[in-house]
């Protein structure tokens, strides 16, 4: 792109040409109510907010609730864009799940066909691991492998030859197990394959590079970034929606663990291959890997009363418990030893000078880096990361670790000089700005770009008529635990009642909603109750979806990752307020700040925006109805944070407010 796009006369005359298409195709189409376009004033509203976005060359950020139409909200000013602006000739969207990825996918083959643009090539990127590589499917092929599984690799195959494609989502499903053995594990080495001229995996990052709109997902985005690949560097504009969930995608890059089985599994190399024999080298790689089991015993033992303290409530297993804070200042003394044993190693490794063999480059690369990891733990607070234990097993750790400064890549992506729009349901804090969004990517202190706290756009669903809060304040405490979970159990079952099923119930950990699901499902209860984890997520999600009186029990993904429309769903509970477990991540955000500033900027403004994502599984159409129903007597505290995040208007802690709706709206469904 050039950088003198947006200072040329010619190319001003051509967005005011793409400003006027926006306006006359959402006016027109809408007149017309073609292939069932209606018109929104807030999505007219949001897309000229786009369009000047892309006009002006601005980075914006805009929050638009279910209902407003967001994807074609972007999508016709992208277009209108694309089809009078000759310089403007590439766009990625990055969205945050595959379901949305294939919504797009629908939403721009029915908007091209509107606009009359023939010409735009649209393909989709994943990672690596959604792709056939054809050298794995040969060599299982012939392979001594199992009937079935030859079978199955046979029809993938054939299915393949078919199709002219090795993306997992278009052919047959072989089952996760067989899929690991044929799936491409990294394409470093494609070029060197004697598949490559025909692999239609390479064909396919040939078509990306070629490609006018890119949907990828955020994770891809962000490592494409990071590794200067073209795909994304050269586009024209980006659109990140489901925005709020970048900033985890951008730490995630830099997160790693260090783990003592594949250390020792590095060590053992050089010694079983004779890199390592004489008797003092043998004796100093003993004490090393003696002294890194010492460290990480003292480090289970110091972070253990944290993790016993939320693992075992009267001996009920509890393995939501990671991220636990590790500094490096307070095991000085072992990391002083670690480090002098490990710097003799990798002096010694270095001499040996057996750098021609790829598998001696890459345990010694592992070395290298691990041993610069422990020099970085020992300056405590002053280290480049943040290191944390992870409890696999009670008595088993991994060092986990992560980059604490995420700004050279918030600066590759944002500092470039094209538009950039964020967009969510769910971007704004506790106090109901942009603030929280903008300081987890560094935004304030970028410079050199011009950063608009956009409007916010709410849902044109009538949440007055057609919805309740409900908050109940009398639930005991998580640290009275018998009577915590007999009062979980207890108010469930009454409101599932109440609805007639059709329930959603989100826990903040999976321990709680285990025992909790035991109970009820061992219990004489009328409704059926599934579980998360009982089966695949999606076809979880169907079963739940076709199943009208059915309740489903959920954590984790399904507090934004699941969209269900129509009768099936009118209640969700929300178990806890969801709370950020203080792990090591949160605290390095929050030690930004005083102690009550740091909850009120983190913590306060994390669980807000998690309360919204989780509200919002309720309304998804204009027809919906039903209640949302908070079992957190904390509730009361941080209400009208909550109400500056949500749509809901009306509010109750009288449980008889929600059975006179219910009968009203929910239960007389079944007379349908």
């Amino acid at each position: 792109m050039n950088s003198f796009m947006w200072k040329d006369d010619k190319n001003n005359l051509m967005y005011d040409d793409a400003s006027r298409d926006v306006d006359k195709f959402i006016l027109d189409i809408s007149k017309k109510r073609r292939l069932g376009f209606t018109y929104r004033e807030n999505q007219h509203k949001f897309a000229k907010d786009i369009m000047n976005a892309i006009r002006d060359n601005k980075i914006l950020l805009v929050q638009a609730g279910v209902g407003i139409g967001k994807s074609m909200g972007y999508l016709i000013p992208v277009f209108s864009t694309y089809k009078n602006v000759n310089h403007f000739n590439k766009v990625i969207i990055s969205t945050s799940n595959i379901a949305l990825q294939q919504q797009l996918l629908t939403d721009i083959n029915y908007l091209s066909r509107l606009l009359h643009i023939d010409d735009i090539k649209v393909e989709v990127a994943k990672g690596v691991n959604n792709y056939v590589c054809l050298k794995s499917l040969d060599a299982q092929l012939n392979s001594s492998g199992d009937s079935f599984a030859k079978r199955k690799f046979r029809e993938l195959e054939d299915d393949i030859s078919n199709k002219k494609s090795v993306d997992k989502s278009e052919l047959i499903d072989i089952g996760d197990r067989l899929w690991k053995e044929v799936q491409l594990k990294n394409n470093l080495s494609c070029s060197k394959c004697h598949y490559s001229r025909t692999c239609l995996y390479n064909l396919h990052l040939k078509e990306l590079d070629r490609a006018n709109v890119v949907i990828t997902n955020h994770a891809y985005f962000v490592n494409a970034i990071e590794s200067d690949n073209n795909v994304v560097v050269n586009a024209d504009m980006y659109v990140f929606d489901e925005a709020h969930e970048i900033e985890n995608a951008i730490r995630n890059v830099s997160e790693g663990e260090f783990m003592l089985y594949d250390f020792k599994k590095s060590i053992y190399y050089f010694i079983d291959n004779g890199f390592i024999s004489d008797k003092n080298h043998l004796e100093l790689t003993k004490n090393l890997i003696n002294h890194i089991g010492i460290l990480f015993n003292k480090i289970m033992r110091m972070t253990s009363n944290n993790f016993n303290n939320n693992s075992l409530l009267e001996n009920i297993k509890i393995t939501d418990c990671d991220k636990i804070s590790v500094d490096g200042k307070e095991y000085i003394k072992y990391l002083d030893e670690i480090i002098k044993e490990y710097s003799k190693l990798i002096y010694k490794l270095r001499e040996e000078n057996c750098f021609d063999s790829i598998t001696y480059r890459k345990y010694l690369k592992y070395l290298i880096r691990h041993h610069n990891l422990f020099v970085d733990l020992k300056r405590g607070k002053n280290s480049k990361r943040i290191y944390w234990a992870d409890f696999f097993r009670q008595d088993r750790i991994n060092l986990g670790f992560v980059s604490k400064d995420s700004r050279e890549i918030t600066d590759k992506i944002f500092g470039k000089n094209i538009p950039i729009v964020c967009t969510s349901a769910t971007m704004l804090d506790a106090n109901g700005s942009y603030n929280y969004f903008k300081e987890g990517l560094n935004l304030n202190s970028l410079a050199g770009r011009s950063i608009i706290d956009g409007n916010v756009y709410e849902s044109p669903f009538d949440y007055k008529k057609n919805s309740w809060f409900y908050y109940d304040t009398s639930v005991s405490n998580p640290k009275d635990y018998n009577n915590y979970i007999f009062d979980l159990v207890d108010r469930i079952k009454k409101l599932i009642s109440v609805t007639d099923g059709r329930t959603l119930v989100l826990f903040t950990a999976k321990s709680t909603m285990k025992k909790v699901y035991s109970v009820i499902a061992n219990s004489d209860f009328e409704y059926k109750i599934m579980m998360q984890g009982d089966m695949d997520n999606d076809l979880l999600r169907k079963k739940f979806q076709n199943d009208i009186k059915s309740c489903l029990f959920a954590t984790g993904s399904f507090w934004e990752g699941i969209d269900i429309k129509g009768d099936a769903l009118s209640n969700v509970i929300i178990t806890r307020l969801p709370f950020a477990v203080t792990d090591a991540i949160m605290e390095n955000k929050a030690s930004k700040y005083s102690y009550e500033n740091g909850f009120k900027m983190v913590y306060l403004n994390d669980m807000v925006q998690k309360m919204a994502q989780g509200c919002g599984r309720l309304i998804r159409n204009k027809n919906d109805k039903g209640v949302i129903c908070c079992l957190d007597s904390r509730i009361v505290k941080y209400l009208d944070s909550i109400k500056k995040c949500i749509p809901y208007v009306n509010y109750t802690s009288d449980i008889n407010d929600i059975v006179k709706f219910s009968n009203k709206y929910i239960k007389k469904l079944e007379k349908k």
